[in-house]
């Protein structure tokens, strides 16, 4: 139960940001001639927040891996 609960909370936490990513994508390709460029840099600044948040959950989920293994005295992520 615990794998199936800590596995859909890790799930939604990729895909909120992976979503809004290809939102803002899909927006700046459809309006490629269009959009002003002050709403294109929104997109763009919330592309780059999106992809440093996505960044930080692995690296939590590699301090999570190392710090179980740390505990079990398995040293492969070391």
């Amino acid at each position: 139960d615990y794998l199936i609960e800590f596995s859909s909370h890790i799930s939604h936490e990729f895909k909120s940001p992976v979503t809004a990513i290809q939102g803002a994508v899909e927006l700046l390709i459809d309006h490629d001639e269009t959009m002003p460029p002050e709403k294109r840099r929104r997109f763009l600044n919330n592309i780059q927040q999106d992809s440093l948040r996505i960044e930080k959950l692995v690296y939590r989920l590699l301090d999570l891996a190392k710090a179980d293994l740390a505990v079990s005295g398995d040293d492969r992520c070391a």
